[in-house]
């Protein structure tokens, strides 16, 4: 069951890509954080999110967002995370 559920979910998402104009040679793009999403995990490391996780009404507010659950957010707003990651302008 859980196959054609997921089998659905890929076409749904190969239709969502034509409709949006990404580019046919880049059929992997956001498959998996897509299909995470549509599953209700996280789409950043595959996941559930549960509400009671969440530490206060702005990561709730997040997770309706980007679907992030709270441990992903935590590593995503740390600057720490960041540092090294991202060339910063002077």
């Amino acid at each position: 069951m859980q196959d054609k559920k997921i089998s659905s979910l890929i076409l749904q998402n190969e239709n969502l890509k034509r409709m949006i104009g990404i580019p046919e040679d880049q059929p992997g793009l956001f498959d998996s954080a897509i299909i995470n999403l549509q599953l209700g995990l996280c789409p950043m490391c595959g996941e559930p999110a549960y509400a009671n996780d969440f530490k206060d009404k702005l990561s709730v507010k997040e997770y309706e967002i980007s679907g992030l659950c709270m441990p992903c957010q935590d590593k995503v707003f740390d600057e720490d995370f960041w540092d090294g990651m991202v060339d910063e302008e002077e």
